[in-house]
């Protein structure tokens, strides 16, 4: 009975889904019908950002080829730059990051040979960049791209921006093994989200700088950090932050051999993973708690469980 309620509700979701995205398809037809390629190059747009906000990205992938090749037709540069970044988007979202960096770099290219100054758009197309190239592991790729587009988000004043692309270049250095930058750039960020109010972002900076500070060798700073940021993610009630800090914070624990308050994290951490009702992180708390209750040894350099979120 419980599979056939399923199955009525993704017939719903689906026909809902359907109809919503109607006036976007009938303005596409009438278009066509009409031979009017500037409204089926708008309604293509729509079309795609519509199939975006559903992560029907291959629907997507397909509006936004129809509107490049019509942009390409009639030879509108400052448009074809913006369906290549639309469509690097879209390839991102459905995993294909070599299609999605090389859409990234043509959009990159036509602004810049067009003079095309609309920073925004730049820093789209640098924002996409970053993520392929992280995705296919050029972290070194990556930061390259970050730095760009922080040095624009500042040039347009875009603050949360700026905060957002400092704390993707922090993880990317903490990754890079380069904890000294990576500490810089997330000092910045914090102070950020602290003048934008953003406890969320302010969290998670924190568990992010523990992670920078540990991977330098400061366990204090790092221990200092993840209690800081847990403390925050309580105060606003965000589980999934809980989860997470905890989940740093016992291993690091564990890592300089207090396997009393490494349980005691992971303990809390199995309650917060009970509470969201999610059996995958439910399991790995599990996992976790079994190991820092057992005889095993700890290396003093296994902190692979310390992750930047």
């Amino acid at each position: 009975m419980a599979k056939l309620s399923l199955t009525i509700q993704n017939r719903f979701t689906v026909r809902n889904r359907e109809q919503m995205l109607q006036p976007y398809q009938q303005r596409l037809a009438v278009a066509r019908a009409a031979g009017d390629a500037q409204a089926e190059m708008n309604a293509l747009a729509e079309l795609g950002r519509a199939w975006m906000r559903q992560r029907d990205y291959s629907r997507a992938v397909a509006a936004y080829e129809q509107q490049l090749a019509i942009l390409r037709t009639i030879g509108d540069f400052p448009g074809e730059a913006e369906a290549l970044c639309a469509l690097s988007s879209a390839y991102l979202g459905q995993g294909e990051y070599r299609r999605a960096l090389l859409a990234a770099q043509q959009s990159l290219d036509i602004q810049h040979r067009v003079g095309d100054s609309i920073a925004a758009g730049e820093c789209d197309a640098l924002l996409n960049m970053a993520a392929s190239y992280a995705a296919l592991g050029n972290l070194r790729g990556a930061a390259i791209a970050y730095e760009e587009e922080l040095a624009h988000a500042r040039a347009c004043g875009q603050t949360q921006l700026e905060a957002f692309v400092l704390d993707e270049l922090g993880q990317t250095y903490v990754n890079l093994d380069q904890p000294g930058r990576a500490i810089e750039c997330l000092k910045r960020e914090l102070v950020l989200r602290r003048r934008l109010k953003d406890s969320p972002g302010e969290g998670r900076a924190h568990v992010n700088l523990g992670c920078a500070y540990f991977t330098l060798g400061r366990t204090p700073r790092a221990l200092h950090h993840y209690q800081l940021g847990l403390a925050i993610y309580r105060q606003i009630e965000d589980r999934t932050g809980e989860y997470a800090a905890l989940n740093n914070l016992g291993t690091l624990h564990l890592v300089m051999g207090d396997r009393g308050a490494a349980a005691a994290c992971y303990e809390q951490q199995l309650d917060v993973a009970c509470r969201l009702g999610d059996r995958e992180q439910e399991a790995r708390a599990r996992e976790n708690l079994k190991t820092a209750r057992s005889a095993r040894p700890i290396e003093g350099g296994d902190w692979s469980e310390l992750r930047p979120m």
